[in-house]
């Protein structure tokens, strides 16, 4: 017969979920420092990442974390990666955010906006 699973007994795994990151570095790194004094296991970066103003510092510091953070596909992701054929749906903010994004990030980094999840 198993044991029974009591709060005491279970695994647990705590988890931080950072959404909305949009480029913005600073904020990413003083929202990770506090993650990291949390003690946070896991890091659920729930999407729309990189069309901001430091695309690259953004993505790069993120992938730093490697297995620890799991990554879900926000529509401002799938913008830059979707858009490189369809800029003139876009209205001109748009166009001008989204054309920042893929001229700053590598076809590389953009390639692996493709592989994120729309879920966990």
């Amino acid at each position: 017969m198993g044991r029974a699973v009591t709060p005491s007994t279970r695994d647990t795994t705590s988890v931080a979920a950072l959404y909305d990151i949009h480029g913005n570095f600073p904020a990413l790194e003083a929202a990770l420092a506090a993650v990291d004094a949390a003690g946070t296991e896991s890091i659920v970066i729930g999407g729309d990442l990189v069309l901001g103003p430091m695309p690259v510092e953004t993505l790069d510091r993120l992938l730093a974390l490697g297995p620890r953070a799991r990554f879900i596909r926000g529509n401002c992701d799938r913008l830059v990666v979707d858009a490189r054929g369809a800029m003139e749906r876009l209205s001109l903010q748009a166009q001008a955010d989204t054309a920042f994004g893929n001229a700053a990030l590598s076809g590389d980094a953009v390639k692996r906006g493709t592989q994120w999840s729309g879920t966990l």
